[in-house]
């Protein structure tokens, strides 16, 4: 991993307005909450936490396909935010997502062929021949043949189609690639083989990613930092390792206690947390994982809490950590 900052999210927020009734006419479902944090060049970051925690949603916020509510994303020191459609388009070109489910990612009436050449084409790249050239040369990076020029999506593996959906996020060789659950629809057995594909075209092709991810083990494996997020916030930023070996959020911890292990003799800890994750719509008052958290204080239900610096590179959000030695700084400071 470089120094060198390819996107730095600064004050992120992301609100959908819902009118159910007249009850609820006009509230704010809180999606992103305030989230900010850096990526460097070559790194990958993981972005974990249960479902409707808003990992997606950040990272679609992040790419401008879902306009952000509050807040800037500095993208290789432009604030995208800010840029009109057109040259928004231009720089997409620097800028792709690979989405969760390869079914419904490809566009069912067209060849591989043509799903391959589109972006080319969208971007005026290259000729008709160099076009195909640059195509059969990404199937083969890929793993596959010249044969699946010709067939439709609906021909293909669930873990074919993925690797179709990788390579036309690739063929135009950008900077920065957003993994939204890029393995969670494939069979455990095509996992490790989509999974060691992105980190060979990582190295090939110096791409930073941002990895969403439920599923720990698998963000384990190819991740050098981790953001876990709760009700739309940010809860610990850290390295993997040191994620891994010293939680510090009690729901950090209480994740890593809901993964299985591999020997089933091994006895291990679980953390069962009570209740069901609140409402965005009417989040808590003060620490919005309060309410479930076995280490719950009575500050808790009061204040939101702060960042706070726990070690060297490790950041946690948490009232258990205020009163320590430790240094509360700016969130722009990950």
């Amino acid at each position: 991993m470089e120094n060198e900052k390819v996107l730095e999210v600064i004050h992120l927020k992301k609100y959908y307005t819902v009118n159910n009734g007249w009850f609820s006419k006009g509230q704010q479902v809180k999606a992103v909450d305030d989230v900010s944090f850096s990526l460097y060049k070559g790194e990958t970051l993981g972005l974990v936490g249960e479902s409707g925690c808003g990992k997606s949603t950040t990272g679609r916020t992040i790419l401008q396909l879902s306009k952000p509510t509050d807040g800037k994303v500095i993208f290789e020191g432009t604030d995208i935010n800010q840029l009109n459609d057109r040259t928004m388009r231009q720089l997409r070109r620097k800028m792709q997502m690979i989405f969760q489910d390869p079914y419904a990612s490809l566009d069912p009436h067209k060849t591989i062929q043509q799903i391959l050449t589109e972006p080319l084409n969208v971007h005026g790249l290259y000729n008709k021949k160099e076009r195909l050239e640059k195509v059969r040369e990404m199937l083969k990076i890929i793993g596959l043949t010249d044969a699946y020029l010709t067939r439709y999506p609906n021909e293909l593996s669930g873990g074919q189609r993925q690797r179709i959906a990788i390579a036309r996020a690739v063929i135009l060789q950008p900077t920065f690639i957003v993994a939204d659950e890029p393995v969670s629809a494939l069979d455990v057995s095509v996992q490790a083989q989509v999974i060691n594909l992105l980190m060979y075209l990582q190295k090939e092709f110096q791409l930073t990613y941002l990895f969403i991810s439920h599923d720990l083990n698998v963000v384990r494996h190819i991740t050098d930092r981790i953001i876990v997020m709760y009700l739309g916030r940010v809860v610990e930023v850290t390295t993997t390792e040191e994620l891994f070996n010293h939680p510090k959020h009690p729901y950090t911890c209480a994740l890593l206690s809901a993964i299985p292990i591999k020997n089933p003799d091994e006895k291990k800890e679980r953390i069962i947390l009570s209740g069901e994750v609140p409402s965005p719509v009417n989040p808590p008052k003060g620490c919005p994982f309060h309410e479930r958290c076995p280490k719950a204080m009575d500050i808790c239900s009061k204040t939101v809490p702060h960042q706070i610096s726990v070690s060297d590179g490790h950041w946690v959000t948490c009232h258990l950590y205020s009163n320590e030695n430790h240094t509360t700084e700016t969130k722009l400071s990950f």
